[in-house]
């Protein structure tokens, strides 16, 4: 992290731990620490990054099976008006 031993045993010492320790840590281990506090706050302010991402996943998807669903309609004319 950058800094010698003392302060990352001090600053873990501390009854309130700062934002930017869990933030120093979780890149230096790879482990993300602030989604450990998550549950401690209001529930509209809980979306994680990877419910963000599957939130745009299930956009994408609705604007997909829009546009195809679409597509098929054209077609479906297409083939009625053969049929007549």
């Amino acid at each position: 992290m950058g800094r010698n031993h003392s302060y990352l045993h001090l600053a873990l010492k501390r009854k309130e731990l700062p934002i930017q320790v869990l933030i120093e840590l979780s890149n230096a281990i790879g482990y993300n620490f602030v989604e450990l506090y998550l549950p401690q706050l209001h529930a509209h302010l809980r979306p994680t990054a990877a419910e963000r991402a599957l939130q745009q996943q299930l956009a994408e998807q609705a604007a997909l099976l829009q546009r195809i669903t679409e597509e098929r309609d054209k077609y479906w004319k297409v083939i009625e008006g053969r049929a007549q």
